[in-house]
């Protein structure tokens, strides 16, 4: 468990050398826990909510049943979250279109499908196990997720980048665990 500096502007893209060579460079778990209000109470895992966010990758498909078995552990509700980049961008008031894909609604249906066969068999019959899929900037949108579920926790796969790519565009995991209000397990994935 590390705490992240809670800073401001700038000082929120590092997240300090400590912490952010233990996420890139250690093979465990790791809890971060960063901007929390000190007068919010301490919210309990335990019959809680923890949220899950999924690229969809094999990876990932192990992280589930990590989160899946976590949320068994404590009695939790489970949210597992896809999130697809946007197939246009809103410049103003301007729709600026990234994708002449016509079939939007069905490229939607076919990842709930997808997310939906990734969740575990045994879960997807557990009433305590929801998935949903988002669409827009994967770190906004799973933040939005997890205040608007009131998550207890975030449990998210790093993946690994090229240092050149963390140092321009920061990975989604990084960004969650630099803007999140509520503690993140990084799970590491070993070989990627």
């Amino acid at each position: 468990v590390m705490g992240t500096h809670g800073r401001r502007a700038f000082g929120r893209w590092l997240l300090g050398s400590v912490t952010e060579h233990m996420l890139r460079k250690v093979p465990t778990p790791i809890i971060t826990v960063s901007h929390i209000e000190t007068d919010e109470p301490t919210s309990s895992l335990s019959g809680g909510r923890i949220l899950y966010t999924t690229d969809l990758s094999t990876a990932s498909i192990a992280g589930i049943e990590f989160a899946y078995d976590l949320a068994k552990r404590f009695g939790a509700e489970l949210f597992v979250l896809h999130v697809m980049l946007p197939l246009r961008w809103e410049y103003g008031s301007t729709f600026i279109p990234l994708d002449i894909s016509k079939n939007h609604d069905r490229l939607h249906a076919d990842l709930a499908k997808q997310l939906e066969l990734a969740v575990p068999e045994a879960a997807r019959s557990d009433p305590r196990v929801h998935w949903d899929a988002g669409e827009g900037l994967p770190h906004e949108v799973i933040l939005d997720y997890a205040e608007l579920k009131n998550a207890n926790l975030i449990v998210i796969n790093l993946h690994g980048k090229s240092w050149i790519d963390r140092a321009l565009l920061g990975s989604t995991a990084e960004r969650v665990v630099r803007g999140a209000h509520r503690p993140v397990l990084s799970l590491p994935v070993i070989g990627t």
